[in-house]
């Protein structure tokens, strides 16, 4: 009888809110669950950095403090940017796609994790290039050191290299390039209409990777294997290109400023997206089978 004389605003009233869990979402199981393979390949990432970080840095041991800093940075950076080509092989990703291994590795976030190594490359180069800054100091302040600071720092002239003594000139042209790439590959670069800024700053890993060779005496074994995929994987897809080119089916342009559009081809045949696009972005960022949404 008491439900009976309820009135049926009552029955109307949202019902009160649930008091939200103190943990973070981050730390649920069942977050742990649905993000195992990512979590999985972070932490094998981390452990892998440390890893070399250790067997660097206790090599170098009896030089100081800075050089044991600046060797184990450099040792993760041989890594880092040579392996970080490898997320961007598209068609190496497509064919571990119809393997075990995708059922294992994260393989549709390979773009995030590129990202992310990016600006791991860029935080151990400036840590990296503090750590020979205060050797260098320390080196320049010894009464019995013949070269000054900035000879250390910009010149051949300390012999300080594999190449000529030009560790530190080349030193210092990488931490330009990287951070030159760094800013220019933004979002807010990328997607303000001046996608030709980050095309054509992208393009210096190139000289970045020439630079490394020169730099440290090492980084060509790390660059070998990866460096081989990198240009077959350029030149099939230079070939297929010429072979047979894409044929643009349809194209809409969406209120967020993206092309929406089914193409058809040797590459792909599916719905694409394109934000901002420009002269030279010949790629499309989605593409999904079946001229699905995007």
């Amino acid at each position: 009888m008491e439900n009976l004389t309820i009135s049926a605003a009552h029955w109307l009233t949202a019902p009160a809110p649930r008091p939200r869990p103190r943990r973070p979402r981050q730390l649920t199981r069942a977050y742990w669950h649905n993000h195992r393979s990512q979590l999985f390949c972070l932490a094998t990432y981390a452990g892998l950095h440390v890893l070399l970080f250790g067997l660097a840095a206790s090599a170098h041991r009896d030089l100081g403090a800075s050089v044991m800093v600046a060797k184990g940075c450099g040792q993760c950076l041989n890594f880092d940017c040579s392996f970080i080509a490898v997320l961007m092989l598209r068609r190496c990703l497509t064919w571990l796609r119809a393997t075990w291994l995708a059922q294992v590795l994260p393989l549709d976030q390979n773009i995030q994790f590129h990202q992310l190594m990016g600006y791991v490359v860029v935080g151990l180069s400036l840590v990296h290039t503090v750590a020979h800054t205060v050797n260098f100091v320390l080196q320049a302040q010894a009464e019995a050191s013949p070269f000054q600071f900035w000879e250390l720092l910009l010149t051949t002239r300390p012999g300080i290299g594999w190449v000529h003594g030009s560790a530190s000139p080349t030193g210092v042209a990488l931490l330009l390039l990287l951070l030159l790439m760094f800013i220019c590959s933004s979002s807010c670069i990328r997607r303000s209409g001046h996608f030709e800024v980050f095309y054509w700053t992208h393009l210096s890993y190139l000289l970045v990777w020439l630079l490394l060779i020169f730099h440290g005496p090492n980084f060509w074994k790390w660059l070998l294997v990866p460096g081989i995929l990198f240009f077959l994987e350029k030149a099939i897809g230079l070939a297929v290109s010429r072979m047979a080119a894409v044929c643009i089916m349809e194209v809409n342009l969406l209120p967020s400023k993206t092309l929406s559009g089914c193409t058809f081809g040797p590459k792909a045949s599916g719905q694409t997206g394109c934000m901002s696009p420009s002269r030279h972005q010949t790629h499309w960022a989605v593409v999904l089978r079946g001229c699905r949404g995007v």
